[in-house]
């Protein structure tokens, strides 16, 4: 059979409705050579794997399968694609940005690596780790395709606030975790972060020195705990913990809540 001929029945097979049957396909997988597009997108990624093991398996097919555990969100799967001989160098490339430093390791010692490749990767992240790279120089690197590298910048106290802001809406939730921790975050970048669903980031957000009043509003329902242990805080906060917390019991039996209002400098008169 001609690549031609094949190319062309691939793509048909693409175009029809074939109302998959993951089950029979993924079982046919161990067996014989099961064209990627009968696999639907719910397949488990370690059921494809299971697949790549097949020797019957096409090498046209084999590449296929193999796109699809690179881009699972656990580490497994793109650690056993990163280590395939067979993996095709697009795949490779996509894998050596890994934030995971075994996948990283992996596509290194892979022998279909390139060396120029590995270089260039680690070459990026020490200029977006160096506190003295130029902020256009971060601008660059923040839109890495790598997430390595856009990680690497958000940790960067030298980025500039357009850069964090760009990276405080990645799609990747660790470099939105590294700009609410970055120190030169500034308050509308965290006021971003502030509206994220994730509670740990809102937490962060609620720690980091340079939220102003209005963030601490922002994040005052899900982050009390953490606006307690402030110092410095405004007056504002204190009359809505103190109004908050007295519906539930007079102050002077509220040995905390006491606490709290004695120990912040801001604590008004009344």
């Amino acid at each position: 059979i001609t690549d031609d001929w094949q190319r062309t029945v691939d793509e048909i097979l693409k175009s029809r409705q074939m109302g998959q049957n993951d089950r029979l396909a993924v079982e046919l997988l161990k067996v014989g050579a099961v064209p990627p597009c009968f696999l639907s997108k719910w397949v488990p990624p370690e059921r494809l794997i299971q697949g790549l093991r097949n020797p019957y398996m096409p090498l046209r097919y084999r590449l296929q399968l193999l796109e699809r555990p690179a881009q699972e969100p656990t580490l497994e799967p793109r650690l056993q694609v990163a280590e395939a001989p067979e993996t095709p160098l697009a795949v490779l490339e996509q894998l050596a940005g890994d934030l995971e430093l075994p996948v990283r390791l992996a596509v290194k010692f892979n022998p279909s690596c390139p060396p120029q490749l590995i270089e260039l990767v680690e070459g990026q992240r020490a200029v977006a780790s160096n506190w003295n790279t130029s902020i256009e120089e971060l601008a660059i690197l923040e839109q890495s395709r790598w997430a390595w590298i856009r990680l690497a910048v958000a940790q960067n106290p030298s980025a500039s606030q357009e850069t964090l802001m760009q990276l405080a809406q990645d799609t990747v939730y660790r470099i939105q975790l590294a700009v609410a921790k970055n120190p030169a975050t500034a308050p509308d970048v965290l006021a971003v972060l502030a509206a994220h669903e994730d509670t740990t980031i809102q937490a962060l957000v609620a720690e980091h020195l340079n939220a102003n009043e209005e963030i601490l509003h922002q994040v005052f329902p899900t982050q009390k705990n953490i606006l307690r242990n402030r110092k410095n805080l405004p007056v504002s906060i204190l009359e809505r913990i103190f109004h908050e917390r007295t519906t539930e019991k007079p102050v002077w039996k509220d040995y905390q809540l006491r606490h709290l209002l004695l120990s912040q400098i801001n604590t008004p008169p009344w």
